[in-house]
């Protein structure tokens, strides 16, 4: 190619006018290739991210379920305990109550037994001894003993057992009456001692049943 003035200028190629166009050490390969490297990693960074959540709220989860468990099996086992102590505590009170009983009727029965052998004596006294008019009988000795049987036999009615105040009733039919007042004068005493000697002992075979924690076979 010629200019104006004459001078020749070099021709240029086309090829090389593009090469001096392209950048260096670039191509569109590899900005694809680092673009989906950088996904990937972002991506796998966030993968396990979300995973180590999962795993930290799992252990939470299996922690809390478990102290769940161990409270309520502490729970249960301390209620177990304390039921365990009311029944003990129960029963025991329920064998000092029964020992208390088994101690209380034990004075009474005796009472009763005492009174009752004193009020047979001193009728007996006055029945067998004074026939006839022939001596002074103590009637106030005779109604001392009289009331202190009264008084007895009111103790086991109260304290008693069903059985026990049947039983002073078949003793009481033995002895004159401990509720009756006399006049001396027309005092007419009638004493049983057979009788009462049976329902006497009846009463004691009674106390053998009753009285002890564990009554003998032969009571």
């Amino acid at each position: 190619m010629t200019s104006q003035d004459g001078d020749q200028t070099p021709e240029t190629s086309s090829d090389d006018d593009e090469a001096a166009l392209m950048p260096l050490n670039t191509s569109a390969g590899s900005n694809d290739d680092d673009s989906a490297s950088t996904q990937a990693s972002n991506g796998a960074s966030a993968s396990g991210t979300h995973d180590e959540r999962r795993l930290i709220m799992l252990g939470f989860g299996v922690a809390l379920i478990g102290a769940i468990i161990g409270g309520g099996f502490s729970y249960l086992g301390a209620w177990h305990q304390s039921r365990t102590q009311l029944e003990a505590q129960g029963a025991q009170g329920r064998e000092d109550r029964k020992k208390e009983d088994r101690e209380k009727r034990a004075e009474v029965y005796e009472g009763f037994l005492g009174a009752a052998d004193v009020f047979a004596v001193k009728t007996n006294e006055i029945v067998t001894d004074c026939k006839d008019g022939k001596c002074s009988p103590d009637w106030h000795a005779w109604q001392t003993s009289r009331a202190e049987y009264q008084g007895a036999l009111n103790q086991v009615w109260v304290y008693g057992s069903d059985k026990a105040v049947a039983q002073t009733s078949r003793v009481s039919a033995a002895l004159p009456k401990s509720l009756w007042e006399p006049n001396a004068d027309e005092l007419h005493l009638t004493f049983e001692s057979a009788n009462f000697r049976a329902t006497y002992q009846g009463f004691q075979s009674l106390m053998c049943r009753e009285l002890p924690a564990i009554p003998r076979t032969a009571c």
